[in-house]
């Protein structure tokens, strides 16, 4: 069964609820702030649908990226992910990003979507 675009979004609003959580407990939610602001930054140099994604301390918002096409959704959301995971690997390290990209990858999987690193 296809994946919706609607189901896309949610799935990425979903993925980042859990994301944020686990990057809150590893590092502090003022960090992962500033870490989300500079993978903002990042991918706004390539996409500047970037402006979209929309956060705070309590978390990220996709919901604004509804409005622009699916396949302009995931190399942007694949583009913000891999801008995260890099500046994390640089201050945590890579055996706990790598856990963490792994089980990004099975979230997306077990809901119908690809990997977003192939």
């Amino acid at each position: 069964m296809p994946v919706s675009p609607d189901h896309d979004i949610d799935l990425y609003n979903s993925l980042a609820a859990q994301v944020w959580e686990r990057m809150v407990n590893l590092v502090g939610v003022h960090t992962v702030t500033l870490l989300v602001q500079r993978a903002l930054w990042l991918t706004r140099q390539k996409y500047i649908e970037a402006e979209l994604i929309v956060f705070s301390e309590s978390g990220i918002s996709f919901e604004e990226l509804r409005i622009i096409d699916r396949g302009q959704v995931r190399a942007l959301m694949e583009e913000f992910i891999s801008s995260l995971i890099g500046i994390l690997t640089g201050l945590i390290g890579k055996e706990i990003t790598e856990k963490l990209a792994r089980e990004i990858d099975t979230i997306l999987e077990s809901t119908g979507g690809a990997p977003w690193r192939e």
